[in-house]
């Protein structure tokens, strides 16, 4: 392909040259090819090198902290890259120690301490993992790899040595040209030192990409693989989280709604911001399994003002603490809730000083989620409550644009929110909004559930809706063992005693 190709443009370049010169035109064009070559040079100088950015580091929404930090280590060995020859980037066997070392690191990662991280690892997980990974690699080769079809080992270990044969051609079209135009010597050697650098840098940067692509593929579900989510098979991890299979064959973990869970002192008015979401319809739709007093509403909430389109969920109401914090009991109830929530609203009141039992709430948030590193951390959007109490207290004329607040009443209750975000800023890694809520039993004193709670819950539900989706998967994969346990042991059976009925024909 490669002779067929390039014989009919030596040709041209041969008898073009050749009636260049009789005609003598070619004096007056020997300046193009330079002048491209330079600016060629001078373009691969000026551009800028960005590959972690283009092809980066593995991510998905359903990461939980842990995997964001193996995936670190997943770009270190991106990084190596610029430090790799162009002749390892065509060894078969090199992309196989990579292999090797990339997941004996991650397992270390995922189970420091252990003799061998390996050895924990079930066989249904690496087996998945490998089927997941050939696939990808296999799609990557087909569709980023010109001819792919038809390459051979052989032919991919020469592409490192292209430059070489290249290199004899093109030498010997150059001494042909000397002959017809000495002038061309000086074209040579300023082409050797322009053309032929940014030619090796192209061949290096394809094998660059393909390698950052590899590493980030395989990097990928050696993470899924140590997380866990491969213990159900490389089809149901397809069928949860492949966005495509997900489109061809629709899952019902998918179909679970996004369950908001609400926590705060029990007299922050979380109950009347329940009243204020639901419309007053207090249409309780159970009580959470496990617990007395969580209470679970279901309902549709607007995205906007004015927007027709709704998104299904489920609020938690979960007993309220007092200043001192949760009881035994209460924290019970409250970890119940929040284990089954997605996005968390704390409640705060807005009018007080005190935020020690919230902290004290976080920090057990934090604690629990730090234990569980296989689940993904909920955002928590902090609502301040009773804002119309805020100084001046008997001042209340709603709307207030917090963001340019003109009166001293919008002022306070920005002061009050800017305030907040300080004193909750050792969490800010997981307390992704601070807003404002008037909820009173009386509809002149409510205010900023639809200009600040409810587009806050907006802007988080693709992260809530990932928190779903890995909790149910979680639990989908969990809940079904013991059927798959007793399908595998009926399978099972049957083989042994067809094996057994085939040997006895055997023996008559």
């Amino acid at each position: 392909m490669a002779v067929l190709f390039s014989v009919p443009v030596l040709l041209y370049i041969v008898f073009g040259a050749f009636a260049l010169w009789k005609t003598g035109l070619l004096i007056w064009l020997w300046w193009i090819l330079p002048v491209c070559w330079g600016l060629t040079f001078l373009l691969a100088k000026l551009w800028p090198e960005n590959r972690s950015t283009e092809t980066p580091p593995p991510a998905a929404g359903h990461f939980t902290n842990r995997d964001a930090g193996a995936a670190e280590l997943v770009r270190k060995y991106q990084e190596q890259v610029d430090e790799i020859t162009p002749k390892d980037l065509t060894e078969i066997h090199f992309y196989l120690r990579q292999f090797e070392s990339l997941s004996k690191e991650l397992a270390e990662y995922y189970h420091p301490g252990a003799v061998d991280p390996f050895s924990s690892l079930t066989i249904p997980e690496i087996a998945a993992a490998i089927r997941l990974v050939a696939d990808d690699l296999e799609q990557l080769v087909l569709q980023s790899i010109p001819g792919s079809r038809l390459l051979t080992v052989k032919q991919w270990r020469s592409f490192g040595d292209t430059p070489k044969w290249v290199n004899r051609i093109r030498n010997s079209v150059w001494a042909g040209s000397f002959l017809l135009n000495p002038l061309n010597i000086a074209r040579y050697g300023f082409s050797r030192v322009t053309v032929d650098k940014v030619g090796n840098n192209l061949q290096s940067e394809v094998l660059a990409r393909i390698y950052l692509r590899f590493i980030r593929q395989v990097g990928f579900y050696l993470i899924e693989m140590n997380s866990g989510r491969l213990r159900g098979g490389a089809d149901a991890y397809r069928n949860t989280f492949d966005q495509q299979a997900a489109r061809e064959e629709p899952n019902q973990i998918r179909e679970r709604p996004v369950t908001i869970g609400l926590v705060g002192q029990a007299s922050a008015g979380k109950s009347s911001l329940i009243n204020y979401l639901t419309g007053d319809q207090q249409a309780v739709v159970d009580v959470l399994p496990k617990t007395r007093h969580v209470e679970r509403y279901s309902l549709q909430v607007s995205a906007t003002e004015h927007s027709q389109e709704t998104v299904s969920v489920d609020l938690l109401d979960s007993p309220g603490y007092g200043v001192d914090g949760a009881n035994a009991n209460q924290q019970t109830e409250i970890q119940t809730a929040l284990q089954s929530s997605d996005i968390i609203l704390l409640v705060v009141d807005g009018h007080s000083p005190s935020k020690a039992a919230d902290v004290a709430t976080l920090k057990q948030i934090e604690t629990w989620y730090a234990n569980h590193p296989n689940l993904l951390r909920p955002p928590i959007i902090v609502v301040l409550s009773h804002i119309d109490l805020i100084p001046p207290a008997m001042q209340w004329s709603p709307p207030y644009q917090l963001d340019r607040p003109e009166s001293p009443k919008g002022k306070n209750i920005a002061d009050a929110i800017a305030w907040t975000k300080e004193e909750l800023g050792q969490f800010s890694n997981f307390v992704v909004d601070v807003v404002a809520v008037c909820s009173g039993p009386e509809s002149t004193r409510r205010w900023g559930l639809q200009e600040n709670v409810l587009p806050a819950i907006m802007r988080h539900l693709e992260s809530g809706q990932s928190v779903a989706l890995l909790q149910a998967f979680e639990n989908a994969i969990d809940d079904q063992w013991a059927s798959k346990l007793l399908g595998q042991l009926k399978t099972g059976g049957k083989q042994l005693l067809q094996l057994w009925l085939e040997k006895e024909r055997a023996k008559r």
